[in-house]
């Protein structure tokens, strides 16, 4: 079921990456670090971060809740992490831009990415393709704070840095819930399950 995330820029569906970006003010057309640069950061692109979108992506439809379904399954390895599968539901080719913006109650913020994760380039997905993204939810030897067990989880779609667009997706999770705590960390959109499973 689809869910709006709080306190989010959010716009019409079908919306154009260069009719999101122009609304934000993102500049375009250069290589971000981790992309083309080879220079990788402790954390996702700060807002205002260029980012490689100009050319053959400006116009393809953004992905999100509206065209996209994202399935969350629990991985036996790497432990404490949940693979996320985005489907393209839609008629048309859209993209997936950065990484999940996940959000669960009481959360004051979304999580970081890895930022040696970045592909060189945006995951465009075909009408019935998928992309995938996996989530550390917690430290694999008890080394986190605040834990604690959610039942609700939901993805938004992160544009550049900027916060989310669109419609969330609330995620059907495991009956017992996922553990969380202050370690959660999400890797970019992928091509490939291997791809996201790495980091």
């Amino acid at each position: 079921m689809a869910s709006s995330l709080p306190r989010r820029p959010r716009f019409r569906t079908a919306v154009t990456v260069a009719a999101a970006v122009a609304a934000l003010g993102v500049t375009t057309g250069v290589a971000t670090a981790g992309g083309a640069s080879n220079d990788h950061r402790t954390g996702p692109a700060p807002a205002g971060t260029p980012v490689a979108v100009a050319g053959d992506y400006d116009e393809l439809v953004l992905c999100e809740g509206s065209n996209t379904d994202i399935a969350a399954e629990p991985l036996e390895q790497p432990l404490n992490r949940l693979l996320l599968t985005a489907t393209n539901t839609g008629d048309t080719s859209c993209v997936l831009l950065e990484y999940p913006s996940l959000w669960h109650e009481g959360a004051q913020a979304v999580p970081p990415a890895f930022a040696e994760s970045r592909p060189a380039s945006p995951v465009v997905l075909a009408p019935g393709e998928s992309g995938y993204a996996s989530v550390a939810l917690s430290a694999t030897d008890g080394s986190g704070g605040d834990g604690a067990t959610y039942d609700a989880l939901t993805v938004g779609f992160s544009l550049l840095g900027h916060g989310s667009y669109g419609q969330g997706v609330d995620l059907e999770l495991p009956d017992d819930g996922v553990h969380i705590d202050d370690t959660l960390t999400v890797t970019h959109w992928q091509d490939t399950v291997d791809d996201a499973v790495i980091w």
